[in-house]
């Protein structure tokens, strides 16, 4: 089945393309602000599906079958979703919240079948802890430009090795998709 990729990331079409797949992009159009009260578990559930579902409805008539792939990442830092920073001082900030830190990054995956519409994914958690960031490591990773589309102010392939004292769970997770999950999700819609 064709895989289609409800997503404008370049990250996630680099992660799929590494892992063995072809996704064509769909567009979407998805609010992603966070409900009123709502876990930031269920807040990229609900995103991931509503990008699947959106990009399914712009699928055009006659689109080979398949199955419409939905994520959506956060940073969690104490309950709080750190979203994409608005400006470099933003970025600053975030950074300096989450040195010395632990945190947990969520995604949340949503994969429709196209014909019957179906539905499989979940939530991937990884945790993250940052060293101490020094005001000058901060300052040469934002003059970069790297922070400014990314969950968090912080892209993980982007940054030294030295930044990073510890990840527990799927790295590939912390750059925008849980590829290993997805073989299993995708076989369970094929069946």
């Amino acid at each position: 089945m064709r895989l289609y990729l409800a997503s404008a990331s370049p990250r996630r079409l680099t992660l799929l393309r590494q892992a063995g797949y072809r996704p064509r992009r769909v567009a979407q159009e998805t609010c992603e602000t966070r409900l009123v009260g709502e876990a930031p578990e269920k807040m990229v559930a609900r995103v991931a599906r509503e990008k699947a579902l959106s990009a399914l409805r712009h699928l055009a008539a006659g689109s080979p079958p398949g199955i419409v792939l939905g994520a959506d990442t956060a940073v969690v830092l104490d309950e709080e979703v750190l979203g994409q920073p608005a400006s470099p001082q933003d970025a600053r900030e975030a950074l300096r919240r989450l040195s010395g830190r632990r945190h947990r990054v969520l995604t949340g995956v949503a994969l429709v079948r196209t014909d019957d519409r179906r539905e499989r994914g979940g939530v991937e958690t990884t945790h993250v802890e940052f060293r101490a960031l020094s005001d000058d490591a901060i300052e040469r990773y934002v003059a970069g430009g790297s922070p400014l589309d990314k969950a968090g102010s912080y892209g993980i392939q982007d940054l030294d090795r030295t930044w990073i004292a510890a990840i527990e769970g799927l790295r590939s997770n912390v750059v925008g998709l849980p590829v290993e999950r997805l073989a299993n999700w995708i076989s369970e819609l094929e069946r």
